[in-house]
């Protein structure tokens, strides 16, 4: 199976493989298991993955043995629509034997969280891009230097009033005048 770039993996066993397969056995994008299928907007479902059709996703015999190592019995992935033109797929599997395989039921829960998770995604990315908009337009704010005379030299440090923000606090600015007294 194939991950969309900058999926996150759970931390588990399986994680190693899907990594190594992810980064170095990708599907192409055109396949029809792509995971880059499910972010253009088509569920996958496979409820039952035999061993057969696992081997058939293997492009090579490093990809073959990272997917045997892998187990995986049942898969799921559905779109994330991110806002823009950003895709994404939110895609889970089964790998323990012991586990019972997907059902439709599971592939509707999938889809409803796929929907808030992407709202919850798309909002904390433009929270960020606000951000940086915010802490941009501050460090324009500021004065590239400080006005200084033969008797005076100002220094100034910035500290934002909130560590977490990064932006807000007090302004500050020097102005030399021409007979030789400055404004603060």
């Amino acid at each position: 199976m194939d991950l969309a770039p900058g999926a996150i993996l759970a931390t588990n066993t399986s994680s190693i493989p899907l990594t190594e397969l992810r980064t170095h056995h990708r599907l192409r994008p055109d396949d029809e298991q792509s995971i880059s299928r499910a972010a253009s907007g088509r569920h996958q479902f496979l409820p039952t993955l035999t061993s057969e059709v696992v081997a058939s996703f293997a492009l090579d015999t490093e990809g073959g043995r990272l997917l045997h190592q892998l187990n995986p019995r049942s898969h799921m992935a559905v779109p994330l629509d991110l806002g823009g033109n950003v895709r994404g797929a939110l895609m889970v599997g089964i790998s323990d034997p012991a586990r019972a395989t997907y059902v439709d039921g599971d592939l509707d829960f999938l889809s409803e969280l796929a929907s808030h998770a992407s709202v919850i995604i798309a909002s904390a990315v433009l929270q960020e891009r606000e951000h940086g908009i915010s802490l941009r337009l501050q460090e324009a704010l500021l004065p590239r230097e400080l006005a200084s005379t033969e008797r005076l030299t100002i220094a100034a440090r910035y500290v934002a009033a909130s560590d977490v923000l990064e932006v807000g606090g007090d302004w500050f600015d020097s102005i030399a005048l021409d007979d030789g007294r400055v404004l603060r």
